[in-house]
């Protein structure tokens, strides 16, 4: 089953107790994808992408708190965002 984005991550409904197991199964395996993903970035990608996918910062926020300007911190989340997606679909 294919990653599309981290609405995957949130079941919607579970008819069994058997079905709920398989889900947090999937869940974790997706988590430890990102993670493993995560791990491949240089420090600073990995801390943008936290950022603003974990702590909800904005991107100039988290370009704040890693002491990018916006525009340099807007290319390497890109780049990163491009990556992960690159490297997960690859898993």
């Amino acid at each position: 089953r294919e990653l599309a984005d981290a609405g995957d991550l949130v079941p919607t409904a579970v008819d069994s107790p058997e079905e709920l197991m398989v889900l947090t199964e999937e869940q974790e395996c997706y988590r430890d994808r990102i993670e493993a993903t995560l791990a491949t970035l240089e420090e600073v990608d990995c801390k943008l992408v936290r950022a603003c996918h974990w702590d909800d910062l904005s991107l100039a926020e988290a370009a704040r708190t890693v002491g990018l300007e916006y525009e340099r911190a807007r290319y390497r989340f890109n780049v990163a965002m491009s990556t992960m997606r690159r490297k997960l679909r690859a898993a």
